[in-house]
């Protein structure tokens, strides 16, 4: 709902400095790494020198305007205006900003992109910085963008059907209930009238001399910042800043700068906002507080104390759905930083649309408890321990930060005075002053934030309208709240749980093999119960081991009517605790505990997604072990999962896009009950028992599952855990296969349309498909025959015909069911129903001129220098490995052939993509789908 948050703890920052004690009353320090100043002009810059990624920069240029500052005339002319940015500028004619950040191996929309808020617009470019050429040249687009637009008549009106189809993507049933509840949540300010997207009746009318106008006021330097954060040379870079923007001018016309808010008001605002499309039920009460600055050590503290409560609060409402038979799917209250001039105390319940107020009594009961007795000691033991343990990891990364993340926190140094100290000031700081929170002045915050009447409250209920239910009135939802705010409330209770999760270790195993790959060091062991491991350490994170586990097997081993208990086993089962401790015990247990881990049960496989720090790795292998071993059965939480899940699909019929999409499932799958949507009615039917059961099953044989690690891994303590809670595993001896779930698509002809929803917008999918096996170098020619093709049709249908914002394409090959392989191009998009036919025949067109005339080799140079700077960096991440070797182990893929991949990429040709494009036009059956309005049925 807008929300603005603000990290206050700064945790993003490097340093190598040690933070001294602070006088809570002095400012907080900003980190001597940021090298930062004022040009004379008033335009401010920041700086910060970070190798990660190596040879890499970010950039932005921050402008201090955004919706806010239109007149009624110009509404939608700052995000128009940050579009034109992209269509031309004084050295970057037309489409040659694109071109470059292209030829530089980055892409547009991930690395070349903006956006536009009520205050502020961002101007976002990645560049690669071994050659001094192309940031140079990035830090001539940041002037282009500051003052030499081109803002050519022709772009704008090509631009003016792009931005017009943004916000035709944006109607829906969201938008018309925002429509609704939007006027009362920012009553009497300017927000109401100035969202980004602007008006239509503008967007169709305004003349390109207003665009203009509108840039000449406001882009001016004493309202920008321009950040660099990456592996730079600081003199270097500085110095082309001053050279290059000390010259721009301030308009000497120019309007005053103002800041905008919202006003405080009396009494509880209530405003209901529904619709026949409509998919969820939820409510939103908003308190608007003042917004509380932080630049001294006393705002920190202060903020440490909202932080404490925003958690301890939150932890309630999870005890409570963890306890079962809560009135609503998931509930929250905080306070956060809202829009400028104003924080904000939310609280956030999703519900079942017949429990209503139910759900409105209970959350709103849960904040009146702690307004009359505030949180127990224990309650806070628990958070600061919890904190803590993620302000001690973070700090362990301190070197290893992103330059996204830092620069992202450079931005809001600029929009928002928000404090940039180091990681060693902040790290001090925080253990220092955590140590002595006030369990007092915590409690006191819920009697300053939740007003007794209501004052400065706005109370939202968003459901949707249909046919028999009947909605809560205003005066209902007055009556509950004015009820909870004079009831007389028991205190909270909880009960003490063990601090141990396991009293004994099991007997430990062997491992009977090692092998080492020297060539991709990696090492490789098998385990006395039949257990594969395979383990890599590196460095790239300085305590960090990703983790994975698989077997083949999956639920399609089980009868189709088994299909919804073995789907949704590994979440209950999973979810349910360990041993004798449900899910609440652990919770209290696992305080300050900084890993991850999570069974999966998919058709056709199973296992282990996780992560872990060394800190606490025996307690992960300890949660591994018991999962695998002693699962337990809550039927309460049982019934909570699957009734949120009975909410989430109750009205999906609803949703047109939802409509269409299970129109185009149905056509490929029929009626194959393992392809059918899931209904309330299937859900009806699950057994706990039965999941119990085949959760028990899929993990009763580890002896077949094979695990990977990587990461920064401590290999004396790894081996012993793997000895003791990995080769003690159970095993019988079974060996399975991938199940077969007998699933085969429907590949025919098709020319099919689905009416559906209210909007003027329409949803094209347009799909060839070639059946038969491929050759091992097809899946990277498909690769890079879709991002050729992603580029030419955003050229003709977004940018030379401007009537879509997107156009997605998938390109792929699929060797499932087996014997069944098939290569796929899949494109889709949006558009006017006007415009439909027009776009459907000019992708043929163009998919047609691709593959008679040819591959552009420039477009497919651009290609292969992208996937080779993406390479370069991936291979610096855990992740990549994790990926890499479970492949070889899961998939039988080829290390070597992996590693090969930058040779395989600069052999891509345009002749080979050629091929690959006719085949699929002149052999491949084509499928056509498409969603229209309701409106337009014949």
């Amino acid at each position: 709902m807008f929300r603005k948050y603000t990290t206050f703890l700064f945790l993003f920052c490097a340093s190598t400095c040690f933070a001294q004690q602070i006088d809570l009353n002095t400012a907080i320090p900003i980190d001597a790494k940021i090298r930062t100043g004022k040009l004379p002009n008033g335009l401010t810059y920041y700086l910060y020198k970070n190798n990660l990624p190596e040879k890499r920069a970010e950039l932005r240029l921050v402008l201090k305007a955004g919706s806010l500052f239109e007149t009624d005339e110009e509404q939608g002319l700052a995000h128009f205006t940050e579009h034109l940015c992209f269509n031309g500028t004084k050295r970057f004619p037309k489409d040659s900003l694109i071109k470059f950040i292209e030829s530089a191996g980055m892409k547009f929309g991930a690395h070349l992109n903006a956006s536009t808020g009520f205050e502020e617009t961002i101007y976002q470019l990645s560049l690669p910085t071994d050659k001094p050429e192309t940031l140079e040249k990035g830090l001539k687009v940041l002037e282009d963008w500051s003052h030499q637009v081109s803002f050519e008549s022709v772009e704008i009106e090509k631009e003016r059907g792009v931005v017009i189809s943004e916000q035709r993507d944006r109607l829906g049933a969201g938008e018309r209930m925002r429509k609704q509840w939007f006027p009362i949540l920012y009553k009497d300010s300017r927000y109401v009238e100035r969202l980004p997207i602007g008006q239509l009746s503008v967007l169709e009318n305004f003349k390109p001399e207003t665009l203009r106008q509108f840039y000449q006021k406001w882009y001016r330097p004493n309202l920008m910042a321009i950040c660099v954060v990456g592996d730079i040379d600081l003199d270097e870079t500085e110095q082309k800043i001053k050279t290059q923007f000390s010259l721009l001018q301030n308009p000497s016309d120019a309007p005053a700068y103002k800041q905008y808010g919202i006003p405080d008001h009396n009494g509880l605002r209530v405003v209901l906002a529904s619709d026949e499309e409509a998919t969820q039920s939820n409510i939103s009460l908003y308190y608007k507080l003042p917004h509380e600055p932080i630049s001294t050590g006393n705002d920190y503290y202060r903020q440490l104390n909202q932080s404490m409560f925003n958690m301890m609060m939150n932890s309630r409402f999870g005890d409570i759905i963890l306890k079962g038979n809560a009135p609503f799917t998931y509930a929250s209250s905080a306070r956060s930083n809202w829009e400028n001039d104003k924080d904000a105390f939310v609280s956030s319940v999703g519900m079942k649309e017949t429990e209503t107020l139910q759900a409105l009594n209970a959350v709103l009961t849960e904040n009146q408890r702690v307004r009359q007795y505030g949180f127990s000691k224990e309650e806070l033991q628990r958070a600061k321990i919890n904190f803590l343990s993620a302000v001690e990891r973070t700090y362990k990364e301190r070197d290893k930060v992103y330059s996204r993340g830092i620069i992202n926190q450079l931005v809001h140094l600029f929009t928002n005075n928000s404090p940039f100290p180091d990681a060693d000031f902040n790290y001090q700081i925080c253990k220092k002053y955590l140590a002595e929170t006030n369990l007092d002045d915590i409690n006191q915050l819920a009697k300053q934030w939740i007003t007794a009447r209501g004052d400065n409250a706005t109370l939202i209920l968003m459901m949707p309208k249909k046919e028999g239910l009947i909605p809560p009135n205003e005066a209902d939802l007055r009556q509950v709240f004015e009820e909870v705010a004079s009831a007389k409330i028991d205190p909270w209770k909880e009960e003490a749980v063990s601090s141990f999760l396991m009293e004994k270790s099991p007997d430990e195993g062997e491992i009977r093999k090692e092998k080492h790959n020297k060539t991709y060091d990696y090492t490789e062991w098998k385990l006395s119960n039949g257990i594969k491991v395979l383990w890599k350490a590196t460095d790239f994170r300085n305590d960090q081991v990703l983790f994975s586990a698989f077997s083949e097997g999956g639920y399609a081993m089980y009868p189709v009517s088994d299909d919804d208990n073995g789907a949704f086993a590994a979440t209950i089962i999973g979810s349910s605790g360990v041993a004798n401790f449900d899910q609440l015990a652990l919770k209290r247990i696992l305080s300050g505990k900084n890993f991850s881990l999570s069974p999966y049960i998919s058709e056709r496989n199973e296992g282990f997604r996780g992560s872990f720090i060394n800190k606490d790795a025996e307690t992960f292998f300890q949660m591994l072990y018991l999962l695998c071993t002693a699962p337990r059965k809550d039927e309460s939480l049982a019934n909570t999962i699957l009734q949120q899940r009975k909410i989430s699909i109750t009205n999906r019929s609803k949703s047109p896009e939802s409509n269409f999409r299970d129109s185009i499932n149905t056509f490929y799958f029929g009626n194959n009950p393992r392809r059918k949507p899931t209904q309330v009615a299937d859900l009806e039917k699950v057994s706990l028992d039965r999941m119990f059961e085949i959760y028990k099953d899929r993990f009763a044989n580890m002896g077949d599952f094979t695990f990977v690690f990587v990461g920064n891994i401590e290999p004396n303590s790894f081996r012993d855990f793997v000895k003791t809670y990995l080769a003690s595993l159970p095993t019988i001896g079974r060996k399975e296969k991938e199940s077969d779930p007998d699933v085969h698509e429907n590949i025919q002809p098709v020319a099919k349309t689905i009416y559906a929803g209210k909007e003027p917008r329409v949803l094209v999918e347009m799909r060839y498909n070639t059946l038969g096996k491929t050759k091992k170098d097809v899946p990277l020619q498909l690769a890079a025959l879709n991002d050729v093709i992603e580029k030419r049709l955003r050229e003709v249908l977004r940018e030379e015909k401007g009537a879509t914002y997107n156009v997605g394409v998938s390109a792929y090959t699929d060797d499932f069911p087996k014997g069944e392989e098939k290569t796929v191009l899949n494109i889709s998009f949006s558009c006017a129903p006007d415009k439909m036919q027009e776009m459907i025949s000019a992708t043929e067109a163009e998919l047609k001129n691709i593959a008679q005339n040819g591959i552009n080799s420039q477009d497919l140079l651009n290609v292969q220098e992208n996937y080779i700077r993406s390479r370069e960096t991936s291979k610096k991440e855990n992740s990549f490995w994790l990926g890499a070797l479970s492949a070889v182990a899961e998939d039988r893929r080829s290390m070597k052939r992996m590693m090969s991949y930058e040779a395989r990429v600069k052999k891509l040709s345009p002749k080979a993509l050629q091929k690959v494009l006719q085949k699929l036009l002149e052999k491949g059956i084509k499928m056509q789908f498409v969603l229209m309005p309701k409106s337009v049925v014949p």
